[in-house]
C-alpha cells in the first residue's frame, strides 16, 4: 500500500524575484513527488512573478491578499485555508507570517493542526520591532526554524537560537551551469566588445543593497578603466533613486541599468564578474548563482557572505559603505597587471565553492527534517 504523502505549505510575502522566492522554485523543480505534496500561499498580489513558474511546476498557487501589513484580513483567510487543507506542516518563508502562521496552527483544532516551521533569510536586528515580538513571542509554539547562514543564526536572540540549526540552501547548479554557453550571444545583444570586462550587479533595488556604494564605485573605476562596462539588473521601490544618481554621475551606457529580467543567470553568463554592495545580507542567492557560472565575486563582507567567498580565493570581500574599497578590488580585476590570468583564477575557485550549493541536496536535507518535525 503506498504511504500517504505530507503535505506541505509554503508561505511568503510575494512572490516576484527574490532570492528567497526563487528558491521556492528551484526546490520544487526537485522535490520528492513520491513523499511529498506542495501548495505554496503568498500574501501581496502585485507580487506574483514568479507564480507562472511554481503552476508550471504543478505546485499550486494561492494569494491569501495580504496588502498593507496593517490589514489582517489575511490571517482569517490563512485559518481557512490551513483549516480546510489537511496540511501536516507549514514552511513560511517570511517573518511576520510565521508568527501569524504559529497563531493560525494553534487556532486549528488539534486532529487539523500543523506544525510550523520558519526560515530566517535575514539578520534579525533588520526586521521591524513588532515582527520581532511576534516572533519572540509565537516561537514556541512552532517545531522550530532554520538560518540560511552562520551569519544570520548568530543574530538571533539566544533564546531563539537554541532551536534553530543552518541550514543553506541552494539553486540548480545543472541549469546555471548549461547558461555558460550564452556567453557570447547576451555581449552580442547587449553590445559588449569581446575585450570589455563586465561587471554584473544583480540585487532588487532596496536599500539594504546600497546601490549608491556600486554606483560611485563604478565612477570611480570607469575613471580609471577604458575596458569596463557595469551591467545593474533587478528591480524595486529604490528604482527611481537609483535612476537620478546614475545620471548624476553621468555614468552613461557604460553602466546600464538593465531592470528586471527573467532570464537574469543567462544575462550574468555574458558578465565577468559579481558585484554586491549590500550593507547587510543574508545568504544571497545570485551570488550563489555567480559562482556557478565561475564568476569571481566582489562584495562587502556582511552576513553570509564571508561563508561564501574567501577574500582573496573566489574574490575580493570589501567592508560595507567604503565605494573607494569596492572599486579598488574591481581594479585589480580589470587592468591591474594579470587581471586576467586573476580572474580565471578566482573564477575556477567559485565554480569548486559553487558545489556546496546544491540545491539538491539542500532538498534531501530539508525533505528529511520536514517528515522529523511531522512524526
Amino acid at each position: 500500500m503506498r504511504k500517504r504523502r505530507v503535505r506541505v505549505f509554503w508561505l511568503i510575502k510575494g512572490l516576484g524575484p527574490g532570492g528567497a522566492e526563487r528558491l521556492l522554485v528551484s526546490f520544487a523543480r526537485v522535490r520528492d513527488r513520491d513523499r511529498y505534496e506542495y501548495e505554496v500561499g503568498y500574501l501581496v498580489p502585485e507580487k506574483d512573478a514568479l507564480v507562472p513558474e511554481l503552476e508550471a511546476l504543478d505546485v499550486p498557487v494561492t494569494c491569501l491578499e495580504g496588502g498593507a501589513w496593517h490589514d489582517l484580513g489575511w490571517v482569517r483567510r490563512l485559518h481557512s485555508y490551513l483549516d480546510k487543507g489537511n496540511f501536516q506542516l507549514v514552511h513560511a518563508h517570511s517573518p511576520l507570517p510565521a508568527g501569524m502562521a504559529r497563531l493560525v496552527g494553534r487556532a486549528l483544532p488539534s486532529a487539523r493542526r500543523p506544525r510550523v516551521l520558519a526560515t530566517e533569510h535575514n539578520l534579525w536586528d533588520r526586521y521591524a520591532r513588532p515582527t520581532r515580538w511576534v516572533n519572540k513571542l509565537t516561537a514556541p509554539l512552532g517545531v522550530g526554524s532554520l538560518s540560511v547562514s552562520q551569519g544570520v543564526h548568530d543574530h538571533l536572540p539566544s533564546r531563539l537560537r537554541r532551536h534553530d540549526q543552518v541550514l543553506c540552501h541552494g539553486v540548480d547548479l545543472d541549469g546555471i551551469v548549461a547558461q555558460r554557453g550564452e556567453r557570447e550571444a547576451v555581449r552580442a545583444e547587449l553590445g559588449i566588445a569581446s575585450g570589455e570586462v563586465v561587471f554584473a550587479h544583480v540585487a532588487n533595488f532596496r536599500v539594504q543593497k546600497a546601490h549608491g556604494d556600486m554606483l560611485a564605485a563604478a565612477r570611480i573605476l570607469l575613471g580609471k578603466c577604458e575596458n569596463a562596462r557595469f551591467l545593474l539588473i533587478g528591480q524595486g521601490p529604490c528604482e527611481e533613486e537609483i535612476r537620478a544618481t546614475h545620471a548624476k554621475l553621468e555614468l552613461g551606457e557604460r553602466c546600464r541599468i538593465l531592470g528586471y529580467r527573467p532570464d537574469v543567470v543567462r544575462v550574468m553568463a555574458g558578465c565577468d564578474v559579481m558585484v554586491l554592495s549590500s550593507v547587510f545580507e543574508g545568504m544571497p542567492v545570485a551570488v550563489m548563482e555567480a559562482l556557478a557560472l565561475s564568476m569571481p565575486i566582489v562584495a562587502t563582507n556582511v552576513g553570509g557572505l564571508p561563508e561564501m567567498v574567501s577574500d582573496g580565493t573566489e574574490g575580493f570581500l570589501v567592508a560595507p559603505s567604503r565605494p573607494e574599497e569596492l572599486a579598488k578590488a574591481m581594479l585589480e580585476l580589470a587592468v591591474e597587471p594579470g587581471a586576467s590570468v586573476l580572474r580565471a583564477q578566482m573564477g575556477e575557485a567559485a565554480m569548486k565553492k559553487s558545489a556546496v550549493f546544491d540545491i539538491r541536496t539542500t532538498a534531501r536535507i530539508l525533505e528529511d527534517l520536514y517528515t522529523d518535525f511531522v512524526s
